[in-house]
C-alpha cells in the first residue's frame, strides 16, 4: 500500500483467507449501504432529522474526558 492510496481489505485483514476477505468485504458494504440508506431517510425527513441531532448532539464534538477515565490496566501475561 503506497501513501496515496487507500487501504485495501487485504491491507486492514492481512491474516485472512481470500473466502475470509470476500466475506468481510461483503459484509461491510452491506453494512455501509443500512448506514446511507439511514442517513438518506433522515435527510428527507426534517422531523426525523431533527430528532437524530436532538439525541446525538452536535456532530463532530466529543465529550471525552481522559481524567475521569479508566487508567489503562497493568501488563500482564493475559495482557501484553
Amino acid at each position: 500500500m503506497d501513501e496515496q492510496s487507500p487501504p485495501t481489505i487485504r491491507d486492514l485483514y492481512p491474516h485472512m483467507s481470500d473466502q475470509e476477505l470476500a466475506a468481510a468485504e461483503a459484509s461491510l458494504t452491506e453494512y455501509l449501504l443500512v448506514i446511507l440508506r439511514i442517513h438518506e431517510r433522515l435527510r428527507l425527513d426534517p422531523d426525523a432529522y431533527a430528532r437524530f441531532l436532538a439525541l446525538t448532539g452536535r456532530a463532530g464534538t466529543l465529550n471525552y474526558n481522559p481524567s475521569r477515565s479508566d487508567p489503562l490496566p497493568a501488563k500482564s501475561p493475559n495482557n501484553p
